[in-house]
């Protein structure tokens, strides 16, 4: 990209700005540039001209150009697409003593920004900003060879550093958890606690089995969580679960998952929001940033992980999402794959932005600059929920282009924007610098506002989902095609995300982050590999299998009810569905509750069993078959 301080732009000021060699060409005006003499302004009052304009006028810039004429193309843009051809047009021209004798200069005054530029209607050819170059290389980084196994490109992302701490982290809960609650478990034997202290801590293995677990949930979908090990009715029996694993150990990692000290947590801080799942955070934006480059076009936009519990100021209301209720997460997405390169969980009590900056800018700058995505000439693409004159002119002078749709009502957007009336399939446009502003009426639909830094005005040719060809605004075809990234991330994500119901929003967050590398991590095998490249499906399946092979479930021996057990507790069934009275102990009267209101017997089992019936004099779970028994064992 062209840098040129604002004495350079004083030296050859008629050259440069005045006589529009910028303008002629298409090129953007410099923050440093000065407003050109009137005399060289078109009959419309813009700063953009034409060779007729110049060459007919009679100031000393256009008899320069005159003078020059034979040894500079004004036809042939290509000759100022190189910077050193640019340089030596200016070297040439900035030597003239007649330039640097003119009494203009004397009056000039310099400004460091373009904010102070009037908008300007676009008329004519627009040329467009100066095209930033893309100097980054994007796709895979730091991988296996090519003939690496899906497993191997699985491991990038979940690495033994992440399943350490995950074991760490879980093991220090369930410890702290058996501590507060010595006395509940004393009173309560029937506690799947205690299958937890018998068959001890988890292990690394077992957590890789567990995300194996996960995974093939998220492949078949089934109502609740223990109907992956019913085998007792044909249709639901999924042989593969409890072949695997046992259901009350998954229960109970469910119960304990853990990713941070929860001693360390001080409840009065404001910016501890996300501490209990921060190290998980910090882990996979680290290898998002490590193993892959996006190409040049991105976008930011939000996505949505669907949970209706209690956050700490964290859940969302988008009716548009997948999810309408949840947890809002930024991400930075590559378009033509749907690789997450960055993320950020939104939080209600968001930073406050310095220097009086919005929101919304101060978190697209934060996130892009974090990735380390500016400066390098990448093209983002925004909704209006970030949208915005002052975020596209910070986000060019950082050598990123944008295009997004903005709302009517931003500051800094052309006065004559609102009171501008289009019709159908017409465009308005206004520049400003290198801002494009446009409003546009497609078919009967409400005009939409766009704004951009990195295209042109006017029309061009495209092909609308039915296959026809349309004539369609140029920044209108650059939104469509930049602004997809996130969308088509969550589309691939949704697919195979286990999404189950849990209590703790922790649990929701990292079962979104586990999906999503999974996601990124086939995306980098796509790139990547050579010969027959697996689907998502068989790579997620590949990657299951080798998940679960070094663990081997632990069986837990629990005692099977007789068959004179079976038929006792059946016939006390049939009585109370029947209202024949069932004998038992005064005051104690067994009731049932309603459906699907279950309690755990206190009966003493070794194994819990859930049971629809109570005692209404002592307040307990109890099964048909151990009311006596119970009765009769604390002597009531």
């Amino acid at each position: 990209m062209l840098q040129t301080t604002s004495q350079q732009y004083k030296s050859v000021y008629y050259c440069t700005v005045s006589v529009s060699l910028w303008s002629v060409y298409g090129l953007p005006t410099h923050p440093a540039a000065p407003e050109a003499p009137k005399c060289c302004r078109s009959p419309q009052g813009l700063q953009r001209f034409t060779i007729s304009h110049f060459t007919n006028c009679q100031c000393i810039p256009a008899k320069m150009w005159s003078d020059n004429e034979s040894e500079y193309d004004v036809d042939d843009p290509g000759q100022l697409s190189d910077f050193a051809d640019t340089a030596s047009i200016v070297t040439h021209l900035s030597t003239d003593d007649e330039v640097q004798d003119d009494p203009l200069f004397d009056d000039l005054e310099f400004e460091d920004s373009a904010d102070d530029e009037e908008w300007q209607c676009v008329v004519d050819n627009d040329r467009g900003p100066l095209p930033i170059p893309f100097t980054a290389t994007p796709g895979p980084h730091h991988i296996p060879p090519n003939t690496a196994r899906p497993i191997d490109y699985f491991n990038l992302f979940f690495d033994n550093t992440v399943i350490d701490n995950i074991v760490e982290e879980t093991n220090r809960y369930s410890n702290q958890y058996i501590e507060a609650k010595k006395e509940y478990l004393a009173n309560h034997p029937q506690s799947l606690t205690h299958q937890w202290i018998q068959q001890g801590h988890t292990y690394a293995e077992e957590i890789r089995a567990f995300l194996g677990i996960l995974f093939n949930m998220g492949f078949i979908k089934k109502p609740t969580l223990d109907s992956y090990w019913d085998t007792t009715h044909p249709s639901l029996d999924t042989p593969w679960f409890p072949k695997h694993f046992n259901r009350n150990r998954f229960q109970l990692l469910l119960k304990f998952l853990h990713f941070n000290d929860n001693s360390q947590l001080d409840e009065n801080s404001e910016n501890n929001i996300l501490f209990k799942i921060q190290p998980l955070i910090d882990h996979f934006q680290a290898a998002f940033t490590t193993y892959f480059h996006p190409d040049k076009n991105i976008s930011l936009d939000e996505s949505m992980i669907g949970y209706k519990g209690a956050t700490p100021s964290l859940r969302q209301y988008l009716p548009n999402k997948h999810a309408r209720y949840g947890i809002k997460v930024w991400c930075v997405c590559d378009v033509s794959t749907g690789y997450t390169f960055t993320f950020e969980i939104y939080e209600e009590r968001a930073r406050t932005p310095a220097n009086n900056i919005r929101t919304t800018h101060s978190t697209a700058i934060r996130l892009l600059t974090r990735a380390s995505l500016c400066n390098i000439g990448h093209n983002v693409g925004f909704d209006n929920f970030f949208s915005s004159p002052a975020l596209f002119k910070d986000l060019y002078q950082r050598a990123t282009t944008a295009t997004g749709t903005v709302r009517r009502n931003r500051v800094g957007l052309p006065d004559a924007l609102q009171g501008t009336q289009v019709l159908r399939n017409e465009v308005a446009e206004w520049r400003q610098g290198s801002l494009l502003c446009v409003k546009y009426k497609d078919g009967n639909k409400t005009p939409v506002h766009l704004i951009s830094t990195s295209c042109s005005g006017g029309f061009s040719q495209t092909t609308n989902r039915q296959g026809k060809k349309v004539s369609r605004p140029n920044i209108v075809v650059e939104y469509n095609k930049i602004m997809g990234g996130v969308d088509l991330k969550d589309t691939k994500l949704y697919a195979y995300l286990p999404e189950k119901q849990t209590v703790k929003w922790t649990t929701k967050v990292a079962f979104y982050l586990f999906g999503t590398a999974l996601l990124n991590s086939y995306i980098v095998y796509k790139k990547h590999a050579t010969g027959r490249i697996l689907t998502r499906m068989n790579f997620t399946i590949s990657v299951i299998d080798e998940l679960m092979k070094k663990y081997e479930p632990q069986k837990v021996q629990c005692r099977r009810r007789t068959r004179e057990e079976i038929e006792e507790q059946q016939t006390f069934v049939t009585q109370i569905n029947t209202n024949i009275p069932v004998p038992h102990t005064p005051p104690h009267k067994m009731i049932k509750l309603p459906k699907k209101k279950l309690r755990n017997c206190v009966a003493g089992h070794n194994h819990r069993v859930r049971s629809n019936y109570i005692c209404a004099e002592c307040n307990v779970g109890l099964c048909v078959t151990c009311f006596h028994g119970y009765h009769d064992t604390h002597h009531h």
